[in-house]
């Protein structure tokens, strides 16, 4: 079951390739706002009614779009929308070749679990290879046998902004969602690719959990861009979040410090873990400017804060400025990779009139790894106007029991009082 499909690079650089079928309107918004790729009961573990499935090599539409970097090699996208009954994975092989024909490079892509109705999307580029004239692509179909289909259990809005997309994607399946990652292509009005950006639409477990809601923001240097298609890739190996201890939001208390640098907004999130218990922590922001609509969205996380500990995160929204307040969601859990450490780190600081001279001691038992140091700089009015973070530690990222480090961390601006935050944790 295969299928060449043999694309010319000179005209696929002044044309685009076939558009993709997706749920989007002509001018590239979703339709009532909703892109619903697939509606049909979910697929779960103990109910795979597609493993019996036939299909054939007609059951697959196949889209290429291809994208040139400026300063990077060719890529090719490849969409395929399954219209059979059955759940496939999908393996590909690409190869270039020079205006004679003769093959220069030969690259591969791979699809787990497309399910029935599921439109998923992969890429290959041939990186430093020059005089590509043709692309040959060969797709072959199978039948999945270990993964279960989930794409196409997502409910999913987006935003069209001036320097991206901001998509919020729910997973209204049974089964926890595995290393979701979203692509934007962004299109100009001649339908030509002018750039692509994608987003892992997951959580600090590399999942979007039954019944959650994720927003992510896809970011293009380009404001003028005519019009965006959003597509997934994603699997799920059958697990669902049953058995996982999760804490409520209102187990942590969180002080909001925004800021604006340039074409960049951050916002630092700092966190107290309100209860007896070690835990990471997640967070999922959604920004609005002041006339309340989605102008970006961005995910942070912390791999552990201790018992009763205070620790630091910040979410970055890349080209947007005007951003008046966000919504953010916690998803925090006891079952953490790493123990605390922050009740083992004392500090010291010396505020000078442009920097701060900051010295952090482990007095405890274990190494601090990955110790980080965020210093907040605020005027006189009390405005956080500048945030630096750095990090403390050896030449293997440590802080050794009983030692210290200390580091000079600069403000560019004027500023009358500073407040520290740490982040770090210790091998379990």
């Amino acid at each position: 079951m295969k299928r060449f499909i043999s694309t010319i690079l000179a005209f696929l650089m002044l044309f685009s390739v076939l558009a993709c079928t997706t749920a989007y309107a002509d001018d590239g918004s979703s339709q009532d706002g909703v892109v619903d790729n697939r509606k049909k009961k979910s697929t779960s573990a103990t109910d795979n009614t597609s493993a019996a499935a036939e299909f054939s090599e007609e059951d697959f539409e196949v889209n290429v779009h291809f994208y040139q970097p400026e300063y990077s090699s060719p890529r090719y996208y490849i969409t395929v929308t399954n219209n059979s009954q059955a759940t496939v994975q999908v393996k590909g092989e690409l190869t270039a070749k020079d205006k004679y024909g003769n093959p220069l490079d030969m690259e591969s892509l791979r699809i787990r679990a497309l399910g029935p109705g599921e439109t998923q999307i992969s890429y290959c580029s041939f990186y430093g290879t020059s005089d590509i004239q043709d692309v040959d692509i060969s797709l072959t179909y199978q039948m999945e046998d270990y993964y279960y289909p989930v794409v196409g259990d997502f409910e999913v809005s987006k935003v069209l902004n001036n320097n991206n997309v901001t998509i919020v994607v729910t997973n209204n399946g049974a089964l926890n969602a595995q290393y979701v990652e979203a692509y934007a292509l962004f299109f100009d009005e001649s339908g030509n690719v002018i750039d692509v950006a994608s987003e892992y639409v997951c959580d600090n477990h590399s999942v979007l959990k039954p019944g959650k809601t994720l927003a992510a923001q896809l970011n293009t240097e380009f404001d003028t861009y005519d019009h965006a298609e959003v597509y997934f890739s994603g699997k799920s190996d059958g697990s669902d979040s049953s058995g996982i201890s999760e804490l409520l939001m209102s187990n942590f208390s969180v002080v909001e410090y925004p800021f604006v640098s340039g074409d960049t907004t951050y916002w630092c999130m700092a966190i107290k873990n309100k209860t007896d218990k070690d835990a990471g922590v997640f967070l999922n922001a959604i920004a609005y400017d002041k006339d309340g609509y989605i102008v970006g969205a961005d995910s942070t996380y912390i791999d552990v804060i201790g018992a009763f500990q205070t620790s630091i995160c910040h979410f970055t929204f890349n080209y947007v400025d005007d951003i008046d307040r966000i919504e953010y969601m916690i998803s925090a859990d006891t079952d953490i990779r790493y123990k605390d450490i922050l009740h083992s780190l004392s500090y010291k600081k010396t505020v000078n009139n442009k920097n701060v001279i900051l010295t952090i001691t482990n007095t405890g038992s274990k190494d601090a790894e990955f110790t980080k140091a965020y210093v907040l700089f605020f005027d006189e009015d009390g405005d956080l106007v500048e945030c630096t973070n750095t990090y403390f530690g050896d030449e293997n990222s440590k802080i050794k029991s009983g030692a210290s480090i200390t580091k000079e961390i600069s403000s560019y601006k004027e500023f009358e009082t500073v407040e520290i935050y740490l982040v770090a944790q210790a091998a379990d």
